[in-house]
């Protein structure tokens, strides 16, 4: 679990993450879930509401909601924090994609795939626009990659969507080690995509 960019200084708050990481890995989710709120909220106190360090401490929160089966409200608490902070005097457009990026998936993990791979769509054009670093770009492009695959599995195709998506995690491992994978979220649609193989998942809906 990690937001992209996030460079916590704070020792306390490092170790927090270190725990929080341990504790999913040991699926241990509720008490990874404290760990996560505790980092939020002590951000809040030294860096303010809206510090990019706080955002990105309920992005990694907004995510891990969703990872324990709570889809619709990380979704919820996604599209909040994303009014909340576009309203502000002097949003940083690089937080503001962050949270387009989340409330993407979202979007699309609770059944809006063709809406988040439009956002997504929407997101890349502006990065390549913008002129940012390379890892904006490369963010934005797995998570179509992902998206595209999910459309494929709930549109029937699942025997080209696991190739698809086997591709991503392939290049996402290699790139990125195991930590990436976890953090694009693509466990969970190895789980959707093997019940769907089995005959044993629900039809998607848009």
């Amino acid at each position: 679990m990690r937001a992209e960019f996030r460079a916590p200084e704070d020792l306390c708050i490092s170790l927090r993450y270190v725990r929080a990481e341990q504790l999913l890995r040991a699926d241990m989710g509720e008490r990874a879930l404290v760990e996560l709120q505790a980092i939020v909220a002590q951000n809040e106190s030294t860096a303010g509401r809206f510090a990019p360090r706080t955002v990105y401490a309920r992005v990694d929160l907004v995510d891990g909601l969703g990872e324990l089966g709570q889809r619709e409200r990380a979704l919820e608490m996604a599209k909040a924090m994303f009014e909340e902070y576009r309203l502000t005097r002097s949003p940083d457009p690089r937080v503001l994609f962050v949270c387009r990026r989340v409330v993407a998936h979202w979007a699309g993990m609770c059944g809006s795939g063709r809406s988040a791979l439009r956002a997504l769509e929407e997101l890349r054009d502006e990065v390549t626009e913008w002129g940012w670093p390379p890892e904006y770009a490369i963010n934005v492009e797995r998570r179509i990659r992902l998206w595209r695959a999910i459309a494929l599995m709930r549109s029937g195709h699942e025997s080209q969507a696991y190739c698809e998506f086997h591709g991503l995690v392939e290049d996402v491992r290699r790139e990125s080690g195991e930590s990436g994978v976890r953090w694009l979220g693509l466990p969970a649609v190895q789980e959707e995509l093997q019940a769907r193989r089995n005959g044993s998942g629900a039809e998607g809906h848009e």
